[in-house]
């Protein structure tokens, strides 16, 4: 910011300050609808930040994100003239939650309610200045304001919210008629604020009341609780909530009999849905499967949770609609890969997976490619995943541990090859590691590779060397046999490779916090080039494909598929 600018926003930000005690007219903060002062909406500041989710009543959060945020402006915490853009010391509106489920920041619940006392005085003035545009000042303030994130409305009584607020509706701009309309209702109730929050037990809890106060409301979980392609996860986050519970339970309705189907435990529930034909007297006649393992759509299950009008009796469940996208893409992908009971993964040992030489892959486009790895041994070049190189004139990357037990991933360029290499050391603690290469090609201001482990990238600005789309073989857990060898050690399980940089973000937080946090199972979507869940029985001779191009990968060499507990 030059010098210049620094001083008009000081003075205009004095004069507002002057404003505020001139007295004269102000504008009437009008009548009090207590319920709409009360409405809870969340903070979105990104999944892997802790404060993702944190509750505010509506005007507590447009005054807080526009006039404090614990760094600028109105806040206590802001202490140069930079920070506090002229506004007096002490003239402080910080409205900043103090209390969590491990306590209260010492001092913070005075700190709280002197702001909103000190607010609640200066009420008319406050609603005043946001009505002439000078609270937040100008373009400078919508630059402080774009770094305090942003207050959602979620809607958390749907029978089918599992978390997260990336999907919430913004808050209108405080400067807005909707924005001022709400911040004159807050005004005008007397200023409500959330003192308190706690973690919900249920996703549907976000947003209610806890400890019996007003003043305490539930969270939002950063990271939705969405069933993932396993058979524990789908009875407990689907079937067992919205089927077990009732109509196929114990629960009232009990419709056991009628329907022949009993689904009141995990064990029951997979005999009675698994290869068998379906014994209801509405749907008896169909002779059709409840789950055709390997084929979600002669499913029945399939139809009945996934159409408004089944092939036959009513849709599933019922009496809140039908389940979500979400839920449903997690539903086939179990079928598609099997519909197994347990959960399997693959240990590597001199030996490796291949695909067909038919991925067809953009190397001037956007790509990541990523897995869940359990490292068991340190040594030089364990091969994760790597794009056939045995062609020179084309494209090609690796996912490897290095001697140090480090990720490194290796990729040609325009320049000639990089090799990223990430500073955490992996292996021999039998914890699962998420690995992911990333090619943002509309990164700013050049392209860039980035490799994260657990979230958190180092990266590189970088251009791919080919530009024409090719075939390509994908290898996992060792180099194709015409290349070499460097074979893994260790657990492998997971590997998905996407048309899209899918982990990019438009403000990445600090160094060493994580830009995400990876789902503990991978999901096709319609990003998806390939999907190996490698979640096979013992004795199979390739991982399937999960995506929608069934490029199955052929097993050789030192390969063991084993139950293991289910991520």
């Amino acid at each position: 910011m030059s010098l210049r600018r620094t001083s008009d926003l000081t003075v205009r930000a004095a004069l507002a300050v002057s404003l505020l005690f001139a007295g004269g007219c102000t504008p009437d903060v009008g009548p009090c609808d207590p319920f709409a002062a009360r409405q809870v909406v969340f903070l979105n500041t990104g999944a892997a930040s802790a404060d993702d989710g944190i509750p505010m009543f509506a005007g507590q959060g447009l005054v807080q994100t526009s006039c404090g945020n614990s760094q600028f402006c109105h806040s206590e915490a802001a202490t140069s003239t930079n920070n506090r853009r002229g506004v007096p010391i002490g003239l402080d509106f910080d409205l900043d939650v103090p209390c969590s489920p491990s306590g209260c920041d010492p001092g913070g619940l005075a700190r709280l309610r002197a702001s909103q006392q000190r607010a609640f005085d200066l009420r008319e003035h406050i609603l005043l200045e946001v009505e002439r545009g000078t609270m937040p000042p100008g373009r400078e303030g919508a630059d402080v304001v774009q770094d305090a994130g942003k207050f959602v409305q979620v809607d958390t009584s749907d029978p089918f919210f599992a978390g997260g607020v990336e999907s919430g509706v913004p808050l209108p701009e405080i400067g807005s008629r909707e924005g001022r309309a709400i911040l004159a209702n807050w005004l005008a109730c007397g200023l409500p604020v959330v003192e308190r929050y706690e973690e919900p037990n249920s996703p549907q809890d976000s947003g209610r009341n806890c400890r019996g106060s007003t003043d305490c409301v539930y969270r939002v979980t950063p990271n939705p609780s969405i069933p993932v392609p396993h058979w524990p996860s789908l009875y407990e986050e689907m079937i067992e909530p919205f089927c077990g519970a009732s109509c196929h339970g114990e629960g009232a309705p009990d419709n056991r009999e009628e329907s022949q189907l009993d689904l009141g435990n995990i064990e029951l529930a997979y005999a009675q849905l698994v290869d068998r034909i379906a014994a209801g007297e509405e749907c008896i006649d169909t002779g059709m499967v409840l789950v055709v393992p390997g084929d979600p759509e002669a499913s029945l299950l399939v139809d009945k949770m996934a159409e408004p009008n089944p092939v036959c009796g009513d849709p599933m469940p019922s009496g809140v609609g039908l389940f979500p996208d979400s839920y449903m893409d997690v539903l086939r992908q179990w079928i598609r890969e099997g519909a197994l009971e347990g959960c399997f993964d693959a240990t590597f040992a001199n030996g490796r997976a291949v695909t067909p030489p038919s991925l067809v892959v953009a190397p001037t486009r956007s790509f990541t490619v990523e897995a869940w790895i359990q490292p068991t041994a340190v040594a030089s070049r364990q091969v994760i995943v790597t794009l056939d190189g045995s062609d020179p004139a084309a494209f090609e990357f690796t996912l490897a541990i290095d001697a140090m037990g480090r990720v490194e991933a290796t990729l040609d360029t325009r320049n000639g090859p990089i090799t990223l290499v990430h500073p955490a050391v992996l292996g021999g603690n039998d914890v699962y590691h998420h690995v992911a290469l990333m090619y943002d090609a509309d990164a700013m201001p050049r392209p860039a590779a980035r490799l994260f482990v657990d979230g958190i990238p180092v990266s590189e600005d970088t251009e791919y060397a080919a530009d024409d789309e090719i075939m390509r073989s994908l290898a996992i857990g060792d180099l194709p046999v015409s290349v070499g060898s460097a074979p893994f050690a260790g657990v492998i399980s997971d590997v998905r490779m996407s048309n899209t940089a899918r982990y990019a973000v438009d403000d990445p937080p600090a160094a060493d916090e994580p830009w995400f946090v990876a789902g503990a199972r991978l999901v096709a979507d319609d990003e998806t080039i390939v999907l190996y869940p490698i979640h096979e029985s013992p004795g199979a001779t390739m991982l399937r494909d999960g995506g929608s191009d069934a490029l199955h990968a052929t097993i050789s060499g030192g390969v063991t598929l084993a139950t293991v507990a289910c991520r």
